[in-house]
């Protein structure tokens, strides 16, 4: 298996976009369920007021470490408890109305969730003071290091973590990328990624240079790479632990075959 990563690879478009379309196409033959969306894990179809940044936000803090389901079927009570989530509203709430939502049985009765919420409408509130509006403090995030967003996301809101910040950024129309162990270790076997040097940095030049190669979003390069290397949801995987080569249509560029 290879060692050190190819440092020229990622500006070879023409071999980055035959990788990628290689595998697609062999992800297209493998399938075996529809093939989800960033909107599968959001609420809202449209984010164009701090109002519904606000409620996604909100939304993605429940849903961490609850289904998703139960927070769906709970949402118009907790949009109701929550004042449509009017951001002055919100942060108004004082002890007394906080109280009175972790009785409603009709909510998600965690506290310190319920807290957060009323927390992060301030929190809101000053971004908006700061910066105009909360989306403009989000697009004020250099683009070469808009990988990094979802760790100030959970840095600057109550009880939000970085999975969490990452689906919010996501559901909100932020093009982004997520790595698994799967990913990871195909990129070994192509020369994309050093085995002892993995950095955030170098996987996110990876991750853009499959995308401009391609034209497919960095969405799409995520769900690509890690079906081809776990074979999540697909009738046998290809590239896995122990990988089928015979099967594989990437003989020419894999360390991993040719070492």
């Amino acid at each position: 298996m290879v060692k050190k990563a190819d440092p020229d690879i990622v500006d070879d478009w023409p071999r980055l976009a035959h990788i990628f379309a290689e595998i697609q196409t062999k992800n297209r033959s493998l399938y075996t369920d529809r093939v989800k969306s960033p909107s599968d894990w959001g609420l809202l179809d449209a984010h164009a007021s701090d109002q519904a940044l606000f409620e996604e936000l909100s939304f993605q803090l429940f849903g961490a470490g609850f289904s998703r389901t139960v927070v769906r079927n709970r949402w118009p009570a907790t949009r109701e408890a929550f004042c449509e989530f009017d951001l002055a509203k919100v942060a108004a709430f004082d002890a007394e109305r906080l109280e009175q939502l972790v009785a409603n049985p009709a909510l998600i009765r965690n506290r310190r969730k319920l807290a957060a919420v009323v927390t992060n409408a301030t929190r809101v509130l000053e971004i908006i003071q700061a910066h105009g509006t909360l989306r403009a403090w989000l697009d004020s995030y250099p683009v070469a290091e808009r990988y990094l967003l979802h760790r100030e996301v959970a840095r600057r809101f109550a009880s939000i973590g970085e999975r969490a910040a990452f689906w919010f950024l996501i559901s909100s129309g932020y093009e982004l990328f997520y790595s698994t162990d799967d990913t990871r270790r195909l990129l070994d076997r192509l020369g994309l990624l050093d085995q002892k040097e993995r950095s955030r940095a170098r996987l996110n030049q990876v991750m853009v240079g499959f995308s401009e190669a391609s034209g497919a979003g960095l969405w799409a390069v995520s769900r690509d790479l890690h079906r081809f290397a776990s074979g999540y949801r697909m009738k046998e995987p290809v590239c896995a632990e122990r990988p089928r080569c015979p099967k594989c249509p990437l003989w020419d560029d894999c360390h991993f075959f040719n070492a």
